[in-house]
């Protein structure tokens, strides 16, 4: 029996993985302050057999085959101007850090915030956005009559006239590898901690702009096209060796 064959399924299975994040990331070129999915291929023992308890057979059959895991690409994405005052990037390190309704909290490079009737920094679906305290951020809602714009600062300190009024808390994770997805953002489930970043040297916040995906249509296009070759290319093998195990069989059956 042929291992390239285990082998060439594995690989088949790698490829339209690959492919789903592929599409994934092409669906979310337009998507402000996206990070793209990315695939981490490794060699797999086949049917990791301890090879103290292999058989000859087994032991003939020992190899390896291509595994893929999700990865995510945290590559700084490219500033767009909104002019919008409550509309912020991130450039550098870091994360803006939103409270969650069910209690917790999640990172995010999203931001495109608003202030709500409470006059509470929200994000798009309404999540707080929290100070470097963990504190929501609320400011003094202004009358039509006194009403002054507020400006914020590359740390992240929020200026109305000549007062600080509040500031931004950006959390700078330890392990990335920790981060899983989350709609919006994500979410801490590993061993990594997180710190507040260093504003100046880690990071630096611009008013009026959100950060772009990091997702290139053209990129993940020329990708997808490569994946495609790939996969056939693969599939042909293993249909081969499907044909030459048949022909064997047959010819088995028939001494």
């Amino acid at each position: 029996m042929d291992i390239g064959m285990y082998q060439n399924a594995a690989a088949m299975n790698a490829y339209e993985q690959w492919q789903n994040n592929v599409g994934h990331n092409l669906a979310n070129v337009s998507t402000a302050g996206y990070k793209k999915q990315s695939i981490a291929v490794h060699n797999d023992p086949m049917g990791r057999i301890p090879m103290q308890n292999a058989s000859p057979f087994e032991r003939m059959l020992m190899g390896a085959s291509p595994e893929a895991s999700n990865t995510t690409s945290f590559e700084q994405g490219t500033l767009q101007g909104t002019d919008k005052d409550t509309d912020l990037a991130i450039e550098g390190k870091g994360f803006f850090e939103l409270q969650l309704p069910e209690g917790g909290t999640m990172l995010t490079r999203t931001g495109q915030f608003q202030l709500n009737s409470q006059g509470a920094l929200v994000s798009a679906a309404g999540y707080p956005v929290l100070s470097p305290s963990g504190n929501p951020i609320t400011l003094e809602i202004q009358t039509e009559e006194s009403k002054e714009g507020i400006y914020i600062n590359r740390l992240g300190e929020i200026y109305r006239g000549k007062d600080i009024v509040g500031a931004i808390g950006i959390k700078h994770v330890e392990d990335t590898s920790a981060l899983t997805h989350r709609d919006g953002g994500f979410v801490l489930t590993g061993n990594s901690a997180t710190r507040p970043a260093l504003g100046g040297t880690e990071y630096s916040i611009h008013q009026g702009f959100i950060e772009g995906s990091n997702s290139s249509a053209m990129r993940e296009m020329v990708q997808m096209v490569n994946l495609s070759r790939a996969y056939e290319s693969s599939t042909r093998m293993v249909q081969a060796f499907d044909s030459r195990y048949g022909q064997t069989i047959s010819q088995l059956s028939a001494t």
